[in-house]
């Protein structure tokens, strides 16, 4: 058994705070992604940010959706083909 450890303060970076409660969040490759959506019920906001934090150097990305974020999947290396 591993023996749990204290983490610095600086190990800790703050992360923009998504409006809701249904958080969804996934790590997917370098980033971690993360919003926040209506969950098992009925759409109840038309809008909501995604969040993409590359946890390697700690820059944050927020991108303004029309709708929640419900689920994240991650997707393949083939997701982009054919858009070239």
């Amino acid at each position: 058994m591993t023996a749990a450890r204290t983490l610095l303060r600086g190990f800790y970076h703050p992360l923009p705070k998504p409006f809701g409660y249904t958080f969804q969040n996934r790590f997917v490759g370098n980033y971690l992604l993360y919003g926040t959506g209506s969950g098992w019920g009925a759409p109840q906001n038309n809008k909501a940010n995604l969040y993409a934090v590359n946890w390697t150097n700690r820059d944050t990305a927020e991108l303004a959706l029309k709708h929640g974020v419900d689920r994240i999947e991650a997707l393949g290396s083939d997701a982009n083909r054919g858009r070239d």
